[in-house]
């Protein structure tokens, strides 16, 4: 909660946030962007795990490398998002403000059906996977990120027909992450045996509820 007598020390706050952030999401960064999405997965699927388990891979692929997990990691966007600039217009806002509440904004969720998340995610999919020899994607674990912004994605089954086509790329396990949940869509036999048992499976945190 904003303390209205000190403003100054939220619009800090606001600014040093937002600096940080340009800096994470920056291009030298990206290995450490890839490294927090398979943490996130590991929270959902309830592993706890030193983070010295989470390993960048020095030949790739895969991206990241956790036990017998090779995770090759992509990112979804809203179309036409341009992040980078995003953060530059807010952090420009932050540093001219004399006021906490002009840095406050009206937050409404976009839920978005779990169907529609997979349709898009099966487009996006069939742009990656030209780029992979097959024998390549057998061996790897597809993980998704889809940063929609304010998106919540909601329902508790996942439509077989489009799973089925996202099969249908050879990927040796296919999951994503979201904002409020995580899903293992499809896995092999040659996928780590704790990924195939969650097949199907819509995962929250311990301490969230699906919406």
């Amino acid at each position: 909660m904003v303390n209205c007598n000190d403003d100054r020390e939220y619009i800090d706050g606001q600014v040093a946030a937002l600096k940080k952030s340009l800096v994470f999401f920056s291009n030298k960064c990206k290995p450490s962007r890839e490294r927090w999405v398979v943490n996130e997965l590991l929270e959902y699927m309830q592993i706890e795990t030193p983070s010295d388990e989470i390993r960048f891979s020095q030949d790739e692929p895969p991206d990241i490398v956790f036990r017998d997990y090779r995770f090759e990691i992509k990112e979804i966007l809203d179309n036409g998002r341009k992040r980078t600039e995003e953060y530059k217009a807010s952090l420009s806002k932050a540093e001219k403000a004399n006021d906490a509440s002009s840095l406050l904004e009206h937050y409404t969720p976009n839920k978005v059906p779990i169907e529609s998340a997979l349709v898009l995610a099966l487009s996006k999919t069939e742009q990656w996977s030209v780029k992979y020899s097959t024998s390549a994607r057998q061996n790897l674990d597809l993980l998704i990120y889809l940063n929609l912004r304010g998106t919540t994605i909601v329902g508790s089954e996942l439509p077989s027909t489009i799973v089925l086509k996202i099969a249908e790329f050879g990927w040796r396990s296919f999951s994503f992450v979201s904002n409020n949940n995580a899903l293992i869509v499809a896995a092999t036999t040659k996928a780590p045996s704790f990924l195939q048992s969650l097949v199907g499976k819509i995962l929250v945190k311990k301490n969230r509820t699906s919406s």
